[in-house]
């Protein structure tokens, strides 16, 4: 398991982990998957997440995407990691980047459901690709504004058991 940790000044959520896997198919269709965690901490007061800046950068992958939407789970956990609050949001491709489909939406539901030490979660599964026989990767990098928080790379075998990290 790859992680990255990034620090973002005034965005009010330090990446911690970013994980990603595919699994299942052939060449013309792998379901690939991506979780990423941040630690939610309040900075001077502006310690907010704006959705509309986030999005999952997929274009240094070797497997094509071939998703035009889907849906997401974000969750939130307390600082003793219970979960208090989970909600489903869509996304959409442009490209091989995914974005919110209801960025203002998202933005209010993670606002009114954390607090500082809280865990926000941002789990995307069944993001379709295709790839070539052999080894492909998948890697995404999740982007907030111009700062790239976390990235991760996953290598597998098609027609196999796909191994994740």
């Amino acid at each position: 398991s790859l992680m990255g940790t990034l620090a973002l000044t005034g965005c009010g959520v330090k990446v911690t982990e970013v994980k990603g896997y595919c699994e299942g198919g052939s060449e013309s269709s792998t379901k690939c998957k991506m979780e990423v965690t941040g630690r939610f901490k309040s900075e001077s007061g502006d310690g907010v997440f704006d959705a509309s800046l986030a999005r999952i950068d997929l274009s240094s992958s070797s497997v094509s995407i071939t998703s035009n939407s889907g849906t997401l789970v974000m969750s939130v956990k307390n600082s003793s990691g219970a979960t208090v609050a989970s909600s489903v949001f869509n996304w959409y491709a442009v490209g091989d980047v995914l974005y919110p489909s209801n960025p203002e939406q998202m933005s209010n539901w993670v606002n009114a459901n954390v607090s500082d030490g809280y865990d926000v979660i941002y789990d995307i599964d069944n993001i379709e690709t295709t790839g070539q026989y052999g080894d492909n990767t998948f890697t995404a990098i999740f982007r907030y504004g111009y700062n790239s928080v976390g990235t991760t790379s996953g290598f597998y075998l098609n027609n196999a058991d796909l191994n994740g990290f």
